[in-house]
């Protein structure tokens, strides 16, 4: 927390002893209209309160699965194809078709750290 805005992250230690956040590897991060008024930009310049023409706009050239079946969100998530560890995933509010949410995840293996 800084300046009274949260954004909230989730890390994961890869060693085998203990260790500060500092040096744990961040996995996920979330930021959302409501929790984190952090306002963060993802690849392509995908961030909280853009349209949902412009987002499917720029997600047409990379390709996405999306989940209309919420009464609230349409959900889009993207797995970039160099690297299937990433993901995004994006929730536009249906009442005003804005972007309302972002999470992004990275989870490597273990083994990727021991090379």
């Amino acid at each position: 927390m800084k300046d009274n805005q949260t954004l909230k992250v989730i890390a994961n230690n890869y060693s085998e002893q203990a260790t500060s956040i500092r040096n744990c590897f961040v996995i996920k991060v979330k930021s959302d209209e409501f929790d984190a008024k952090v306002p963060i930009t993802i690849a392509k310049g995908i961030t909280i309160g853009m349209s949902q023409a412009d987002l499917e706009t720029i997600l047409s050239e990379d390709g996405y699965e999306k989940d209309d079946s919420s009464t609230l969100y349409v959900i889009y998530i993207v797995t970039p194809v160099e690297n299937t560890l990433d993901r995004y995933t994006i929730a536009v509010r249906k009442a005003n078709s804005k972007v309302c949410k972002i999470e992004m995840e990275y989870t490597p293996q273990y083994s990727t750290f021991l090379n």
